[in-house]
């Protein structure tokens, strides 16, 4: 129930254009280090959670069903903070990845 067409897309850009800055570079997805890779995905799999819910919010059709979606919403991003263990300011700590560009719109 979410759209992966972006992440598809992105995880692809990272592994197979080159650009600027990029010679080897797979610091967004490291697929050398499982831990950092494990990092990511599970980030990813409490993200899509939350972003079902905050549908949930918009598509509401009466005040009722809006707190009730709302709660759970709030419920799934507590789930999803849980991930940021204050290892910096990114998932990977001081390195941009694959989880930020797919929850940044």
């Amino acid at each position: 129930d979410y759209i992966v067409e972006s992440e598809v897309v992105t995880e692809y850009v990272i592994r197979n254009v080159e650009g600027p800055g990029r010679v080897d570079d797979d610091r967004m997805y490291p697929l050398n280090d499982p831990t950092a890779c494990q990092c990511v995905d599970s980030f990813l799999r409490k993200w899509y959670p939350v972003v079902d819910k905050y549908y949930g919010v918009l598509c509401a059709r009466s005040e009722k069903e809006v707190r009730s979606k709302q709660q759970k919403f709030v419920t799934s991003l507590f789930e999803l903070e849980k991930e940021l263990c204050c290892q910096g300011d990114f998932i990977l700590g001081d390195t941009f990845s694959l989880g930020e560009c797919i929850a940044a719109p």
